[in-house]
């Protein structure tokens, strides 16, 4: 399984931005009044980091996270699922299982 899709949905448009500029440590250009947001990554454990530190920072945050994995379907990321998800992202990573 490869290329995902990570998507943040935020309920006020001003934190998606907060969170990026936060995440990346520089200014990420959001159109005025977002509330989504896409990134593009080639494998599923480039997404680890951010879904991991946006559910771990989910009380200062009113982020959702949805996965769209390529040929497998949408999951949305949740502090009962990233654990499990962070562990299939990383043998699919080790075993480079496509």
């Amino acid at each position: 399984m490869k290329n995902v899709t990570v998507t943040l949905l935020a309920k006020k448009p001003s934190e998606l931005g907060r969170f990026l500029n936060t995440y990346f440590q520089k200014d990420i250009i959001c159109q005025e009044g977002a509330f989504g947001w896409s990134c593009f990554y080639n494998t599923p454990a480039e997404t680890i980091g951010i879904i991991s530190t946006l559910i771990d920072n989910s009380e200062k945050y009113n982020i959702e996270v949805i996965l769209n994995l390529n040929k497998v379907g949408m999951i949305k990321v949740t502090e009962k699922n990233i654990e499990s998800i962070i562990k299939l992202f990383l043998f699919l990573e080790s075993y480079e299982i496509e």
